[in-house]
Protein backbone atom coordinates (compact mmCIF):
# COMPACT_ATOMS: atom_id res chain seq x y z
CA UNK A 1 0.00 0.00 0.00
CA UNK A 2 1.56 3.35 -1.09
CA UNK A 3 1.70 6.30 0.98
CA UNK A 4 -1.53 8.46 1.97
CA UNK A 5 -3.57 5.41 1.80
CA UNK A 6 -5.25 3.45 4.76
CA UNK A 7 -6.71 0.42 5.07
CA UNK A 8 -10.95 0.52 5.87
CA UNK A 9 -12.60 -2.76 5.91
CA UNK A 10 -10.45 -4.70 3.75
CA UNK A 11 -10.42 -2.31 1.26
CA UNK A 12 -7.29 0.24 0.73
CA UNK A 13 -8.41 4.21 0.54
CA UNK A 14 -7.10 7.38 0.04
CA UNK A 15 -7.01 9.28 3.05
CA UNK A 16 -8.53 11.96 0.95
CA UNK A 17 -11.51 10.03 0.18
CA UNK A 18 -15.10 10.18 1.43
CA UNK A 19 -15.96 6.95 2.16
CA UNK A 20 -13.93 7.10 5.41
CA UNK A 21 -14.86 9.95 6.36
CA UNK A 22 -18.75 8.32 5.91
CA UNK A 23 -17.49 5.34 7.55
CA UNK A 24 -15.91 7.26 10.87
CA UNK A 25 -18.71 9.55 11.10
CA UNK A 26 -21.47 6.89 11.93
CA UNK A 27 -18.58 4.80 14.16
CA UNK A 28 -19.53 7.05 17.32
CA UNK A 29 -23.27 6.36 16.65
CA UNK A 30 -24.94 4.88 19.62
CA UNK A 31 -25.97 1.69 18.97
CA UNK A 32 -29.88 1.15 18.69
CA UNK A 33 -30.57 4.52 16.91
CA UNK A 34 -30.05 4.19 13.16
CA UNK A 35 -31.69 7.01 11.14
CA UNK A 36 -32.26 9.24 14.31
CA UNK A 37 -28.84 10.60 14.72
CA UNK A 38 -27.63 13.65 12.23
CA UNK A 39 -24.52 11.68 11.40
CA UNK A 40 -26.22 8.96 9.02
CA UNK A 41 -27.24 11.93 7.36
CA UNK A 42 -23.86 13.62 6.92
CA UNK A 43 -22.40 10.04 6.76
CA UNK A 44 -24.69 9.82 3.43
CA UNK A 45 -23.05 12.61 2.01
CA UNK A 46 -19.50 12.01 2.22
CA UNK A 47 -20.26 8.47 0.96
CA UNK A 48 -22.51 10.05 -2.00
CA UNK A 49 -19.34 11.76 -2.45
CA UNK A 50 -17.16 8.71 -3.26
CA UNK A 51 -19.83 6.57 -5.30
CA UNK A 52 -19.50 9.28 -7.53
CA UNK A 53 -15.86 10.31 -7.78
CA UNK A 54 -15.16 6.73 -8.56
CA UNK A 55 -17.75 6.36 -11.01
CA UNK A 56 -16.43 9.48 -12.72
CA UNK A 57 -12.66 7.65 -12.01
CA UNK A 58 -14.13 4.68 -14.77
CA UNK A 59 -14.23 1.50 -15.38
CA UNK A 60 -10.78 0.40 -12.96
CA UNK A 61 -12.46 1.68 -9.75
CA UNK A 62 -15.91 -0.47 -10.49
CA UNK A 63 -15.19 -2.26 -7.21
CA UNK A 64 -14.70 0.45 -4.74
CA UNK A 65 -17.77 2.52 -6.27
CA UNK A 66 -19.65 -0.62 -5.61
CA UNK A 67 -18.50 -0.81 -2.09
CA UNK A 68 -19.39 2.74 -1.32
CA UNK A 69 -22.67 2.41 -3.11
CA UNK A 70 -23.72 -0.33 -0.83
CA UNK A 71 -22.30 1.32 2.59
CA UNK A 72 -25.08 4.37 0.99
CA UNK A 73 -27.66 1.65 0.55
CA UNK A 74 -27.36 0.42 4.09
CA UNK A 75 -27.28 4.06 5.46
CA UNK A 76 -30.46 4.79 3.41
CA UNK A 77 -31.97 1.34 4.97
CA UNK A 78 -31.45 3.01 8.34
CA UNK A 79 -32.81 6.50 7.61
CA UNK A 80 -36.17 4.84 6.55
CA UNK A 81 -35.53 5.06 3.31
CA UNK A 82 -35.81 1.59 1.16
CA UNK A 83 -37.21 2.42 -1.65
CA UNK A 84 -33.83 4.33 -2.31
CA UNK A 85 -31.68 1.84 -0.58
CA UNK A 86 -33.17 -1.27 -2.99
CA UNK A 87 -32.52 1.06 -5.52
CA UNK A 88 -28.48 1.30 -4.76
CA UNK A 89 -28.56 -2.41 -4.22
CA UNK A 90 -30.32 -3.40 -7.54
CA UNK A 91 -27.57 -1.02 -9.12
CA UNK A 92 -24.83 -3.14 -7.44
CA UNK A 93 -26.70 -6.76 -8.67
CA UNK A 94 -26.77 -5.23 -12.24
CA UNK A 95 -23.04 -4.41 -12.36
CA UNK A 96 -21.72 -7.19 -10.70
CA UNK A 97 -24.33 -9.85 -11.80
CA UNK A 98 -23.25 -10.82 -15.74
CA UNK A 99 -20.57 -12.42 -16.65
CA UNK A 100 -17.53 -15.12 -15.03
CA UNK A 101 -17.75 -13.32 -11.56
CA UNK A 102 -14.81 -12.95 -9.63
CA UNK A 103 -14.37 -12.78 -5.38
CA UNK A 104 -15.53 -8.81 -6.17
CA UNK A 105 -18.86 -9.84 -8.09
CA UNK A 106 -19.39 -12.39 -5.28
CA UNK A 107 -18.64 -10.46 -2.15
CA UNK A 108 -20.84 -7.47 -3.79
CA UNK A 109 -23.56 -9.05 -4.93
CA UNK A 110 -24.04 -11.26 -1.83
CA UNK A 111 -23.81 -8.05 0.63
CA UNK A 112 -26.66 -6.50 -2.21
CA UNK A 113 -28.83 -9.39 -1.67
CA UNK A 114 -28.42 -9.43 2.20
CA UNK A 115 -29.35 -5.93 1.78
CA UNK A 116 -32.67 -6.33 -0.41
CA UNK A 117 -33.46 -9.10 2.55
CA UNK A 118 -32.78 -6.83 5.24
CA UNK A 119 -35.10 -4.01 3.72
CA UNK A 120 -37.52 -6.79 2.82
CA UNK A 121 -37.28 -7.38 6.28
CA UNK A 122 -38.11 -4.06 7.91
CA UNK A 123 -40.67 -3.02 5.34
CA UNK A 124 -42.62 -6.58 4.96
CA UNK A 125 -42.51 -6.52 1.34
Amino acid sequence: MSAGTTRIVGIPWSESSPRPTGELLIAHVRPGEPGEAPEYEEALGYVDRAVAGFAEAGAGFVGLRTAAELMAAWLEADLGRPDAARERARRVLEIHGPGEPDETDEERHAEAEALLDYVGRRTGA
